[in-house]
């Protein structure tokens, strides 16, 4: 089911079940090892499964979730696309940690193995990274302040479907994270909105070891015996959007007026979106469309944060509308053309340089016929109008002229009735249900792992200042 904010741009691998020489997982793990046509047998840390790819089967393997380790390297059979995950004793780095060994590799075709980087695998530092309940404001995101949760867990049941690829048990994981700050930055890129991240720096499940959270209870418990050490996170306040749509049903651009939106107010669009960011006013959110280079169309604005707290969709295609309420969307209309200071200065100046090559090389005979009838009857009303001015007061001041700072007088013709801007019509649109953010699996809850696999958490696939507080209870 479709986002009730556009789409995304798919990010699967693709489709090619032949060996690859060097890869790196969507969360940044390395298979720095790969032997094609040469199978590394034994220890397993899975029962083999059915994957398109071997990268396919390596992706999975920086998504594993192990009872007390993680992925250490994959094995993949092209023939039945087969793919087995290997754990820590398939390989292990020399004394001076530079190079690989490994159990004796078997020749066959079709067979290919890899192994990843071991230095990506080594235990973070496990101390918590501030004081128990300490408060702290998010580095580089404005308006999010957050508590440090030493030694504390938040349960799988805050866990939900966020934006990267979905699998289940053990793959749910997906976040590789370094410190706890980091780890509770990509919860704020996430979508629906993240209110709290699960840390755990030793890498005892695997290398995906973040886990952005939908809640937190009031309460949290001890870190889980089996992770040994984990920190949270709990997002206390964001500072709350304009929940204001622009009423004119037209909104120019102040830093391009050749771009005009036609605004739509309580609906959403599911266009692709091209990127999303946080914006504090929906009009700074038209602002970032106008000033796009790469092709954006319109844009989606979200002021509840309900879906993220990058509440601007930009998009790059429109599609079909529907109605929400909480929703505003904007599309960007046919360009008029740019102002220019020669169009309101060129007559002033008898030897202006303005003009293009066409009125240089053209009569201006017509010129002289369609102003000399208009100038005889000015004459003759301004005549008559001569003796009705001489009877009034001379000093009434002119229309829309204002004073300077230095007392000189400039005219400003916008005081009153500046120009329209270019719109465009409202498009149509089908009326339909509103589609659901987290599709079919918004009943989904994690669960246990039993055996081989302790997961239980989920997985991946600056606006303008002013506004309220919300308190994140």
């Amino acid at each position: 089911m479709e986002s009730l904010f556009g789409r995304d741009i798919s990010l699967s691998p693709r489709a090619d079940s032949t060996c690859v020489t060097s890869f790196t997982s969507g969360n940044g793990l390395n298979f720095t090892n790969i032997q094609c046509n040469q199978n590394n047998p034994f220890n397993d840390a899975l029962a083999p499964f059915t994957v398109d790819t071997m990268s396919g089967c390596m992706e999975f393997c920086s998504r594993f979730w192990g009872s007390g380790e993680g992925c250490f390297g994959v094995v993949f059979r092209s023939s039945d696309n087969q793919c087995w995950m290997r754990n820590s004793t398939t390989s292990r780095l020399s004394s001076n940690k530079t190079v690989y060994t490994t159990l004796p590799l078997a020749d066959e075709d079709g067979t290919h193995s890899a192994l990843v980087d071991l230095n990506q695998m080594k235990p973070l530092d496990t101390d918590c990274p501030a004081a128990d309940k300490s408060h702290h404001s998010l580095d580089g995101y404005d308006g999010i302040s957050y508590t440090v949760q030493c030694n504390k867990d938040i349960p799988g049941t805050y866990d939900a479907h966020w934006t990267y690829e979905f699998h289940d048990n053990p793959f749910q994981a997906y976040y590789h994270a370094t410190s706890l700050e980091d780890c509770l930055k990509d919860c704020v890129n996430e979508h629906p909105l993240c209110r709290g991240v699960v840390y755990v720096p030793g890498l005892q499940g695997g290398y995906a070891n973040c886990w952005p959270k939908t809640g937190f209870p009031s309460t949290l418990s001890a870190s889980n015996t089996q992770l040994k050490i984990t920190h949270s996170a709990t997002i206390d306040s964001i500072t709350t959007p304009d929940t204001d749509c622009n009423k004119n049903e037209t909104y120019t651009s102040t830093q391009d007026d050749s771009k005009a939106f036609a605004v739509h107010c309580g609906q959403t669009n599911q266009g692709t979106n091209m990127t999303f960011l946080h914006r504090l006013n929906f009009t700074s959110c038209m602002e970032e469309c106008a000033s796009n280079k790469n092709g954006c169309v319109g844009v989606v604005y979200d002021s509840t944060l309900q879906h993220g707290f990058n509440n601007c969709y930009l998009q790059n295609t429109s599609s079909v509308f529907d109605d929400v309420s909480t929703s505003m969307y904007a599309a960007l209309s046919a360009a008029k053309p740019k102002s220019s200071d020669s169009a309101s200065s060129g007559g002033s100046n008898g030897g202006s340089n303005n003009d293009d090559g066409s009125s240089k090389g053209g009569s201006k005979a017509w010129i002289a016929g369609a102003v000399i009838g208009p100038i005889l009857g000015i004459a003759l009303i301004g005549a008559a109008g001569f003796f009705l001015r001489r009877r009034r007061a001379n000093a009434a001041p002119a229309a829309h002229v204002t004073e300077a700072d230095d007392g000189a007088v400039k005219h400003n013709p916008y005081i009153n009735n500046g120009p329209a801007p270019a719109y465009a019509q409202i498009p149509q649109y089908s009326p339909g249900a509103t589609p659901s953010e987290l599709g079919s699996g918004q009943g989904h809850q994690m669960v246990e792992m039993s055996g081989q696999s302790a997961a239980k958490y989920a997985h991946k696939s600056g606006g303008q200042p002013g506004g309220d507080v919300h308190e994140m209870g």
